[in-house]
């Protein structure tokens, strides 16, 4: 697979070269043309080659469905059908992606007829995934990316965008700026995330400032101006605040999350056999985790205090595995979401199992904490592919 082909078809934010081991949006995109779903392990089963020719596959302007389905076939678990995709109307941006590109970037329909079809995917993806993370700090590093490629015309800004940097060859390493990977399986067009900057918070004069993203363009020194709005934790003078919710309508909320203690296969034997020191493990594990869960306002800083109507927690032992999957299950009818709850609920059940442990098993490891699926509020319902509930 020549270098070439591969850079123009993985974006730099992305920051999967070389070794592609998460499916870039372009893959992506030619997955959802093709009508298919894998996971990540069978995207990892796939070589280095294969997955190099169906991210190339994905970046051109009409995606072969075959040469995809060829490719997917090779891979182990094989991949699952499912409705297939289409791109974006070229005519026109849509315009939830452009009012949440302001007031700091546009989108004139000039320019978004320009992109490729990929670009134009690309945005929409990431617009999406931010709506569903409530961080869109990905968003303005995927617009500064794909529309500094796009030259401009007349009636634009009299000078050409310098072209922003493209991910390296297969040969280079990735980017050095800390990411994020969500684990287990994905789906064609929302899991795992690729690569997000993190927000950094600096001390100005009392205030968190959140620093708005580099210009694509050059341009002289000059103060800073304010942090960009998009994000509802951040006021207009770029200081973090509590989001305001009290015109929204109270709706039934949910939200499911999951994680999970490793030890030794000993320790899950006689957790099996309740033969620990500190007594009931699970029991206690369940309780510190629903109290956690109403606790979650005095833990997280910008977490409105919401009415919970119910909180579940699951604690299976997996022997085989030298596991405990901790499942936890937040429900509310108010005007904000229960995701920190469930997975707050998560962190400390997960946490208690550690303490219970810790005596006889000092190679307990917690991980894989995250959002299984979540309804209710303006974003719809979200199911983390692969591991939905019914």
């Amino acid at each position: 697979m020549a270098g070439s082909a591969i850079e123009s078809a993985v974006y730099a934010f992305e920051g999967l070269l070389p070794e592609i081991e998460s499916p870039p949006i372009a893959a992506r995109r030619a997955l959802d043309h093709a009508g298919l779903r894998i996971s990540i392990e069978a995207w990892r089963s796939l070589s280095l080659d294969e997955r190099s020719r169906l991210t190339v596959a994905g970046a051109s302007e009409r995606v072969d469905t075959d040469v995809v389905s060829g490719i997917a076939r090779l891979a182990s678990p094989p991949p699952q059908r499912v409705p297939t995709g289409a791109d974006p109307d070229p005519g026109t941006p849509p315009e939830a992606l452009a009012r949440a590109l302001e007031p700091t970037r546009s989108i004139e329909p000039r320019r978004w007829g320009r992109l490729r079809a990929l670009d134009r995917y690309a945005l929409v993806h990431t617009y999406r995934r931010a709506m569903a993370r409530s961080s869109f700090l990905i968003l303005g590093e995927a617009y500064d990316s794909v529309m500094a490629t796009v030259p401009v015309g007349a009636g634009d800004v009299e000078r050409r965008l310098e072209r922003a940097p493209v991910a390296r060859g297969l040969s280079s390493p990735a980017p050095a700026s800390g990411g994020y990977q969500a684990p287990g399986a994905y789906s064609s067009f929302d899991d795992p995330p690729p690569r997000e900057r993190h927000e950094v918070v600096m001390k100005d004069r009392g205030e968190a400032r959140t620093p708005a993203p580099p210009s694509v363009r050059s341009a002289p020194a000059r103060a800073p101006s304010p942090a960009p709005s998009v994000s509802t934790h951040l006021n207009d003078a770029g200081a973090v605040h509590m989001v305001a919710v009290g015109e929204k309508a109270a709706t039934a909320r949910r939200a499911v999350a999951s994680g999970i203690v490793k030890m030794r296969a000993d320790t899950a034997a006689r957790l099996l056999h309740r033969d620990t020191p500190k007594g009931e493990v699970l029991a206690t594990a369940r309780v510190a985790g629903i109290m956690a869960a109403k606790r979650t306002p005095d833990l997280i800083p910008l977490c409105h205090g919401v009415a919970l109507t119910g909180v579940t927690i699951d604690l299976e032992i997996d022997a085989p595995g030298a596991r405990v999957i901790v499942t936890a299950t937040a429900d509310a009818h108010d005007r904000t979401g229960v995701e920190m709850e469930a997975l707050v609920a998560v962190s400390v059940a997960c946490l208690t199992i550690y303490d219970m442990l810790k005596g006889i098993d000092r190679e307990l490891v917690i991980g894989e904490v995250k959002l299984l699926e979540k309804s209710g509020g303006r974003t719809g319902h979200y199911v983390r592919a692969g591991e939905g509930r019914a």
